[in-house]
């Protein structure tokens, strides 16, 4: 606990970016391991700020699209702590939306760095999305959880992962059912 204290002051005190951007990355992973030792919704907050710091913070790209990655991970699993503690509607959409943009970065700045991480991503935004569009009626959500998925589908039709195509048809049925 004094650990991630430490990072966090480090981190929020530090005139350096790329400094700052490290200690809020160290915070990150000892919130993440306190998250999951604990499943408290403050663990997974922190690890949540924490990443999203790092991603802004950091000049390195490959730092920051792995940073928006692992920031929508904690704001996925924070997601799903909201449907399980019966949390009111407005902070269940919050956390979706937090899901959403995250992955959404992530993929978006790995498009022409890093195509298999970003056809990933746009998979896991095209799920925050599909689950705002489908449980909560926000139908500006319909348009990207439909376009991200054909994005990781032509992924990986185009490269041939056999191993995905399973997915890529369960995918397929969502758009279709959500088209008609």
């Amino acid at each position: 606990m004094k650990a991630i204290i430490c990072f966090f002051y480090v981190a929020s005190n530090s005139e350096n970016k790329e400094h700052a951007a490290h200690a809020y990355g160290f915070a990150g992973r000892a919130a993440e391991a306190l998250f999951k030792l604990s499943e408290e919704q403050d663990w997974a907050e922190r690890w949540y700020t924490s990443e999203l710091k790092l991603a802004e913070l950091s000049e390195n790209k490959k730092h920051s699209i792995h940073a928006y990655s692992f920031a929508g991970e904690a704001a996925g699993k924070r997601f799903m702590l909201t449907k399980k503690r019966k949390e009111c509607l407005n902070n269940k959409i919050k956390w979706a939306e937090n899901w959403y943009n995250a992955k959404f970065r992530s993929a978006e700045l790995a498009e022409n760095f890093d195509k298999v991480h970003s056809a990933h991503a746009y998979s896991f935004a095209g799920n925050a999305a599909y689950l705002l569009y489908t449980q909560f009626n926000l139908e500006e959500y319909k348009s990207k959880f439909i376009s991200h998925y054909e994005i990781f589908i032509n992924y990986v039709m185009q490269n041939k992962i056999e191993s995905l195509h399973g997915l890529v048809e369960k995918l397929k049925i969502r758009i279709k059912e959500c088209s008609l």
